[in-house]
């Protein structure tokens, strides 16, 4: 499945077309008093892709709801891409087990001196020195929504050799408590109303549907407060939160 936007943009090909990178401003969210960046993205192919919410759980080796206690950033030495470590506090867990592992998602917030030591290159911007001192460089992947302290979500995730478990086929296996509701903003719903087959299965359950994303969020890092970049879509799927519990604790049985 082949996805043409929302993807950090990485230091590999930055520094093949850095005189284009480098001399292009990265586009800026307006946050509440802090300032976060967003990479421009190039295309991407995935080769796993669930069709249906049957096929999410079979893909995943965990499903679990939890609350996210903590959460922190690294920078992969190879492909500069930012990854999200989330710290958790289990709520429940509907498939595999978990014990003292790790959850991780691709995407995420760096601060921006370390990124750009990391890239070893400026990141030209109509912000002053000050202002990028305390900046965020937001690496945006697929839509999927990047979490902070508090959230409530329900992770689908696939274990690797290294005690980690990450989301399940790369974007699609986060969801987010919302009222009393999980919503995921990364399946596809364009404007010209195409969804990718997941989004079409789970909005035909009772009470789901395409909800307007909450584009209001704030989260506070160091003490001061951003505003989360809005999401790429204008709708995100919205299940209720005991419709999917049901299906999944049945299927999970």
């Amino acid at each position: 499945m082949k996805r043409n936007n929302h993807i950090l943009i990485t230091s590999t090909l930055c520094l093949s077309i850095l005189s284009g990178c480098a001399g292009q401003a990265a586009s800026t969210a307006q946050p509440a008093n802090g300032v976060i960046m967003t990479i421009p993205s190039p295309e991407v192919e995935f080769v796993d892709s669930a069709d249906s919410l049957d096929e999410l759980i079979a893909a995943s080796d965990l499903i679990a709801e939890i609350t996210v206690a903590g959460t922190d950033f690294r920078i992969s030495s190879t492909s500069k891409q930012i990854y999200t470590k989330i710290t958790p506090e289990i709520k429940k867990v509907y498939k595999g087990s978990f014990e003292d592992a790790v959850l991780e998602l691709t995407g995420g917030y760096a601060d921006y001196t370390t990124y750009t030591d990391a890239v070893s290159y400026e990141l030209d911007s109509e912000h002053t020195e000050g202002e990028r001192k305390s900046a965020l460089i937001y690496a945006d992947w697929c839509n999927t929504y990047i979490p902070t302290v508090g959230d409530t979500l329900l992770f689908f995730g696939k274990y690797t050799n290294d005690d980690t478990y990450t989301l399940t086929n790369g974007y699609q296996g986060m969801f987010r408590l919302e009222g009393d509701r999980w919503t995921n903003q990364a399946l596809i719903i364009d404007d010209k109303g195409w969804q990718e087959p997941l989004a079409t299965d789970l909005l035909s359950l009772p009470g789901a549907e395409a909800a307007a994303p909450d584009d209001a969020d704030t989260f506070t890092s160091d003490g001061i407060t951003y505003s989360k970049p809005q999401s790429t879509y204008e709708t995100v799927v919205s299940v209720p939160k005991e419709t999917l519990a049901a299906l999944i604790d049945e299927t999970c049985a």
